[in-house]
């Protein structure tokens, strides 16, 4: 059986934080895009925004371009890795 999309970017997602902290940075921004190109699924953004903001906490931010609507390869999501 596949694993669900949304498991592959959250892998990702934590290799990413991983790294983050690991290099002795608390603050990661990550594109959308970037974070779907990384995964191997660069056309599935909608999937990618979902698990981007499923683990989210309150010290996170999404941050979206006035024009674009919810789910855009230009999402940026900034996660604040202190307590993670």
């Amino acid at each position: 059986m596949r694993e669900p999309i949304k498991y592959l970017f959250l892998r990702e997602l934590r290799k990413i934080f991983k790294e983050a902290k690991n290099a002795g940075i608390s603050v990661v921004e990550i594109r959308a895009s970037d974070l779907a190109e990384r995964a191997g699924k660069k056309y599935r953004i909608p999937a990618c925004c979902n698990a981007m903001r499923s683990i989210m906490t309150d010290k996170d931010q999404e941050i979206l371009r006035p024009t674009v609507q919810k789910d855009s390869t230009t999402n940026i999501y900034r996660y604040d890795l202190s307590g993670r």
